[in-house]
């Protein structure tokens, strides 16, 4: 499979940060994972650290994972639809587009987390920019038959973004799949569809036509 420059070198980062993981995952964890607003006192095996959210942790929790399972399945979904996607955006906007919905999608769990009233717990994973490609293929190409391997028949990419949108939404305010981070994903794919309408507008707006420079511009 011949992945463009920004899909592959997402799959080596994550895959190689999570190889680190294995190694130094406590560390990993308290540095990079992304933590809610406050601090908190947590205890490993040798010593007490004081946790808690750091800007940096918008962009760093999206390169780690729980386990195996998680970067698997994100991964999946990063190359299944990150190549369609980039080259439709190109190489610039597709990297833009990614950490934008990975930001978002942050920035939407740690709002939960702040004013629902969740558990201090560290999130870690790239499922809110993988949700972002979902709700990319929901504008960029609606009605493309998409051929999932848990499918007996094509579906939709427009149809597949409103029915796992539709479960996280279920799941979030029913709390029915706890340990998940279901509005992270919901803010993934918010960030992704503000982004591409943004994108959308500015090319639609036209721009004054340029003046040719006169004397008086010169000076």
């Amino acid at each position: 499979m011949n992945l463009p420059p920004v899909t592959l070198w997402l799959v080596i980062a994550n895959l190689a940060i999570y190889l680190l993981q294995q190694l130094f995952d406590a560390f990993l964890t308290l540095h990079f994972a992304l933590w809610p607003f406050g601090e908190r006192l947590v205890r490993d095996a040798s010593d007490v650290y004081t946790v808690g959210f750091e800007p940096f942790q918008l962009v760093t929790y999206g390169f780690m994972h729980a386990d195996i399972a998680h970067i698997a399945l994100n991964m999946l979904g990063l190359v299944s639809f990150g190549p369609i996607v980039e080259n439709i955006l190109g190489t610039r906007r597709f990297a833009i587009y990614w950490f934008v919905c990975l930001v978002v999608a942050g920035l939407a769990q740690i709002a939960v987390v702040a004013f629902g009233g969740g558990d201090f717990y560290p999130t870690v994973g790239a499922s809110g920019a993988v949700y972002g490609l979902l709700a990319a293929g929901a504008m960029l190409f609606p009605r493309e038959p998409l051929y999932l391997m848990f499918l007996p028949m094509p579906i939709q990419a427009r149809t597949l973004a409103l029915v796992m949108g539709g479960a996280e939404l279920f799941h979030g305010v029913f709390g029915t799949l706890a340990g998940v981070a279901h509005f992270a994903h919901l803010g993934g794919m918010a960030g992704g569809v503000a982004l591409i309408a943004y994108w959308r507008i500015g090319a639609q707006t036209p721009r004054p036509p340029r003046r040719r420079p006169s004397n008086r511009d010169r000076w």
